[in-house]
């Protein structure tokens, strides 16, 4: 039989990590002939769970991972976006990862991909792309999602434990989750609005806040009196279990930074999103899901000179919204639900198309 190696280089952080990781399991399980060798780059400033990583190496002896030397990270800027980190880290690397023994080649000439100078088309389609014979093969393998949750070594299991009791305690659908990603800090004044347009909601919530606030400090963090008055429906926790979560029979909505992971576990278990983009492809990944799919509320800015703003207003009109049981928006994330879980099962579109991809490596060695 005929053997292949894919190699993965995914981005850094332990988000990308985990899709290669989820791809590379299904493929094995579709066909032992292929294995896999990704870099592993681990991102300064994020959580990672090591513990995960090598759980699943563990059980997949044909996933090898590499561990790229550890750099130093680039000095924080204030006045640049967490992207340009990201860059800066990825630039530091590049050196490293042609010193692994030369087996990482170039597969094809470089390919110009078109950015969104004008407006995103209404009728984008992946079959629009597939027709263009200057791209390569496109196969559509999604949604890729480690159902279990990978543990976290910032989150102890007493943490874990009081956060799911506290989700047991509540009635079904009536909890909303905040979570805006692992490099997701609202500054003070936005965080004083979140806190003021929740309150005013009187919806029950769990928001996973990156460093919560104390009571040394929570005054220059939220409205006086939040944490109190909200303490009968409402937590705060520095990180939550988001797949734990999100399955949860307790959640109602998600207010989310709309990276693809959390898209893609939201609607698996049809959560709705309220839309809440911070940097890189949020932005444009929260105008398909409100504006080209109507599966998300969205949420209006406020610009003024000393920065965006979500106001309290804003913030309660689009709970309240997220929160509807008989929107247009919840209908349809229930659908696009169900047909994530056709699309995965044997004969479903993710299915077939993971298999085309098994045998266009084996037969052509692309």
């Amino acid at each position: 039989m005929k053997n292949s190696e894919l190699i993965f280089i995914p981005s850094p952080g332990i988000g990308h990590l985990v899709s290669a990781l989820e791809f590379a399991k299904r493929v094995i399980d579709y066909d032992s002939r292929i294995s896999f060798t990704i870099l592993c780059i681990k991102f300064p400033f994020t959580a990672f769970s090591n513990s995960y990583i090598k759980s699943v190496l563990a059980s997949q002896p044909r996933i090898r991972l590499i561990d790229l030397p550890e750099v130093d990270p680039p000095p924080p800027e204030p006045l640049k976006p967490p992207v340009y980190l990201i860059y800066v880290f990825t630039e530091r690397l590049i050196p490293h990862k042609r010193q692994i023994d030369d087996e990482f080649k170039d597969s094809g000439p470089e390919l110009l991909i078109p950015g969104f100078s004008n407006l995103v088309p209404p009728k984008y389609a992946i079959d629009d792309i597939l027709k263009d014979e200057k791209v390569p093969p496109i196969y559509t393998v999604g949604p890729l999602i480690e159902l279990k949750g990978q543990p976290n070594s910032n989150l102890d299991q007493a943490q874990h434990v009081k956060t799911m009791k506290w989700l047991d305690d509540q009635p079904p659908s009536s909890v909303v989750f905040l979570c805006f990603g692992s490099m997701g800090i609202l500054s003070p004044s936005q965080t004083r609005e979140l806190a003021e347009g929740l309150k005013n909601s009187g919806v029950r919530f769990l928001w996973a806040m990156r460093s919560p606030p104390t009571k040394d400090h929570a005054d220059r963090t939220l409205t006086e009196g939040f944490l109190e008055s909200t303490h009968d429906n409402g937590m705060i926790c520095g990180w939550a279990p988001q797949v734990g979560v999100l399955a949860h029979k307790s959640i109602v909505g998600f207010v989310s930074h709309c990276g693809w992971n959390s898209i893609m576990e939201s609607l698996w278990f049809g959560v709705p999103i309220l839309r809440w983009p911070i940097y890189a492809e949020q932005q444009l990944n929260a105008f398909r899901m409100v504006r080209e799919f109507g599966l998300a509320v969205e949420l209006i800015l406020d610009y003024r000179s000393d920065g965006d703003l979500v106001l309290a207003d804003e913030i309660e009109r689009g709970i309240t919204q997220l929160t509807d049981r008989d929107s247009e928006v919840r209908k349809k994330v229930q659908e696009m639900k169900e047909k994530a879980r056709k699309a995965v099962s044997s004969g479903g579109s993710s299915f077939i198309s993971t298999g085309r991809l098994i045998e266009d490596i084996i037969d052509r060695n692309i």
